[in-house]
């Protein structure tokens, strides 16, 4: 059997700026439940808040942003890409491989 090669990735969400603290610290716990379940691991995770954006983006002016870095197989950003352009919270997102 041949292991797979993991890779070093870090991602900043824009989310929802109308949910609570406790609401965007479950996004970020889920999309980390996301990484685990197929096989990744979360090095760092940091919620940094409120923030004004440059341009209006679903007509909000601010967004909560969050960023994470990880380790994780190729395979697992499939799964992980579709999650996140699913969620209705994440109004936009950056992975990008380190």
């Amino acid at each position: 059997m041949v292991a797979q090669q993991t890779r070093d990735y870090e991602l900043v969400m824009i989310l929802n700026p109308e949910s609570t603290e406790d609401e965007t610290a479950a996004i970020v716990e889920r999309v980390k439940g996301i990484i685990v379940e197929n096989g990744g691991n979360v090095t760092n995770h940091d919620i940094l808040g409120l923030r004004r954006l440059a341009f209006p983006l679903m007509n909000f002016r601010e967004g909560n942003f969050a960023q994470m870095n990880f380790v994780s197989a190729p395979s697992t950003i499939v799964d992980l890409n579709k999650s996140l352009v699913s969620s209705e919270d994440i109004l936009r997102f950056l992975l990008t491989r380190i």
